[in-house]
C-alpha cells in the first residue's frame, strides 16, 4: 500500500477524505499485522495500534519532532567527539532505525521494558538488519535499580505503556519488569550524548537516573512532558546548564554544551 501523504499535502481537502477511506481499505483487504515500508524504513505494523496506523496511512510517525532532532543533532555534533543515542521508550524503536541508518550516532542505545512492545521492536531491528547496530535494553529507566509495577496499555495505543497507573489510554494489566538508573545501565563520559524521554510522564524519574549523564557529557534532550509538567521540567533542565531550544507539540528540546 502506498503512502498517501505527498498527495494529501498537494490537495488539503483529502486530508479526511483520503485517510478514512485507506483505514477502511486497510481493515477490510489487509492482515492486522502486515510489514510495509514507510520514513525509509520497514516496520511490522498492527493496525490496532494508533502509532503503526499514523505510520500506515499517513506515512509517518512525529515527522517534525524528528525532523527537529536530526536538525539539532547537525548542530550540535562537534567533529571528533562520539555521539550516542539513548531511545528512552523506544516502542518500535522508529527514532533509533533512523538515526543508526543515517548515521546520526556513533552509538544506538534504546530501553524498552514493556513485553510486547519487545516482540514488535525486536521484529523491526530484525527486518532492517540493524540488530547488530542498536544496543537493546530490555529494562525501564527510573531513579532507582530493582523491581517495579509497570502497567501496559491496551493494542489501541501501546505507547501509551507506563511505570505509573495514572495518564491517559486504556491499560490492558500491569506486570514487574526491571529498572535501573541511565547512569548504570549507559556510563558515559565525553560524549555528545543525544536521548529521546517518552516515557508518559515519569520524565523526572528518568532524569533523576542521569545526573551522572548529564554532568559528564554534552548533552541534547527531546522530552516528552505534558502541559502540567512542562514548567517544573524547563525549570529541572535550566538548573542544570540546559537551554530549552525548541518545543514541538508535546516534545521539548534542550540543548548543554
Amino acid at each position: 500500500m502506498m503512502s498517501p501523504a505527498p498527495l494529501i499535502a498537494r490537495f488539503p481537502f483529502l486530508r479526511r477524505l483520503i485517510p478514512s477511506l485507506l483505514r477502511r481499505y486497510a481493515k477490510l483487504f489487509k492482515h492486522r499485522y502486515l510489514v510495509e515500508k514507510r520514513m525509509g524504513l520497514l516496520f511490522l505494523l498492527d493496525q490496532k495500534n494508533s502509532v503503526d496506523r499514523n505510520l500506515l496511512i499517513k506515512g509517518a510517525w512525529e515527522p517534525a519532532q524528528v525532523d527537529m532532532l536530526k536538525r539539532q543533532i547537525k548542530t550540535a555534533r562537534t567533529p571528533g567527539q562520539k555521539t550516542v543515542f539513548l531511545d528512552i521508550g523506544a516502542h518500535g524503536a522508529l527514532y533509533s532505525m533512523m538515526l543508526a541508518r543515517q548515521g546520526l550516532a556513533d552509538q544506538v542505545i534504546a530501553f524498552e521494558p514493556d513485553p510486547v512492545n519487545l516482540v514488535q521492536l525486536k521484529a523491526n531491528l530484525f527486518i532492517n538488519d540493524l540488530l547488530d547496530q542498536i544496543t537493546l535494553i530490555e529494562k525501564a529507566a527510573s531513579d532507582a535499580p530493582g523491581q517495579i509495577r509497570f502497567f501496559m496499555a491496551d493494542s489501541a495505543n501501546r505507547g501509551g505503556s507506563r511505570m505509573t497507573e495514572a495518564g491517559d489510554g486504556g491499560l490492558a494489566g500491569e506486570t514487574v519488569v526491571e529498572a535501573d538508573q541511565i547512569d548504570s545501565m549507559a556510563p558515559l563520559k565525553d560524549a555528545l550524548v543525544v536521548a529521546k524521554i517518552d516515557v508518559e510522564g515519569s520524565e523526572m524519574k528518568v532524569l533523576a537516573g542521569m545526573e551522572a549523564t548529564i554532568a559528564n557529557n554534552a548533552c541534547l534532550f527531546q522530552i516528552e512532558s505534558f502541559t502540567d509538567n512542562a514548567p517544573a521540567l524547563k525549570t529541572w533542565m535550566n538548573e542544570r546548564g540546559f537551554d530549552h531550544v525548541a518545543t514541538v507539540d508535546f516534545d521539548h528540546y534542550f540543548l548543554k554544551n
